[in-house]
């Protein structure tokens, strides 16, 4: 009977400690838990320098050690017995609160650049197409390590080629936030100025009452773009005259 060969894989390694060392020498994983948010638990997974194939790696826990620690995922997450010079992009040395690291996953680039399909690979490395469908798309929550060295090993790749770090400026904390905005509409306004009735703008535009009324009543939860040109084009002003934002709140 012939045997099957075993899958190819690659044997990754955790550096998490080290880096920890190097960066800010006395940093334990508690102190590491309370400054990045991430539970203690969580942390411990990147403890262990040589991880078990079963042991998952969540997302968020890697972005947040990257972030904090200024590292790249190929410092934190290295092949065996290989050392990493590569470097995330830089953050804002100003204000690193509203900054952050993506990570991004190129698997279906690296699988298409190979001519293959995502349902290929599966059959190939046995693991789940719906998994890699999910770590292709950056839905995936937690990484296992068996998935991450199988997918090293099929495609004879590194680390720094399956994820990168990205900045990302969209996490801004709400603790930095001063003022809060609200927005409303001046429709009504604007038709008592022009001394338009309700049932005028409904003959000219072809608008329900329901709509006008709710958008008099800054009830209307959506408005499309079609809706706000013909307004804008109807009482022929900018879309600014119609969409209008108010501060509601502000810290002392």
């Amino acid at each position: 009977m012939t045997q099957t060969p075993s899958l190819p894989r690659k044997e990754i390694e955790l550096q998490l400690e080290k880096i920890m060392e190097k960066k800010i020498p006395g940093l334990t994983i508690a102190g590491l838990a309370r400054v990045t948010g991430q539970r203690s638990q969580n942390l411990h997974h990147f403890k262990t320098e040589k991880p078990g194939h079963d042991k998952r790696l969540p997302k968020e826990t890697i972005e947040k050690i990257c972030t904090y620690l200024n590292c790249d995922i190929s410092e934190l997450i290295t092949l065996k017995n290989q050392k990493s010079t590569h470097r995330p992009p830089p953050l804002n040395e100003l204000d690193p609160s509203i900054q952050g690291y993506r990570l991004h996953c190129h698997l279906e680039h690296i699988a298409g650049r190979r001519g293959q399909s995502l349902f290929q690979v599966s059959k190939e490395i046995e693991v789940s197409y719906d998994v890699l469908r999910k770590m292709a798309r950056n839905l995936l929550k937690r990484y296992s390590v068996d998935l991450i060295e199988r997918i090293l090993g099929y495609f004879n790749i590194e680390i720094k080629d399956l994820f990168t770090l990205e900045v990302d400026t969209t996490k801004i904390l709400t603790s930095k936030i001063k003022n809060t905005y609200e927005i409303y509409f001046g429709l009504s306004p604007l038709m008592s100025r022009r001394k338009i009735s309700i049932q005028q703008l409904m003959d000219d535009t072809g608008f329900t009452y329901a709509f006008i009324n709710k958008l008099m009543k800054n009830e209307v939860k959506r408005l499309n773009i079609q809706s706000l040109e013909v307004l804008c084009n109807y009482f022929n002003v900018p879309p600014t005259e119609l969409i209008k934002y108010r501060v509601t709140k502000k810290e002392s």
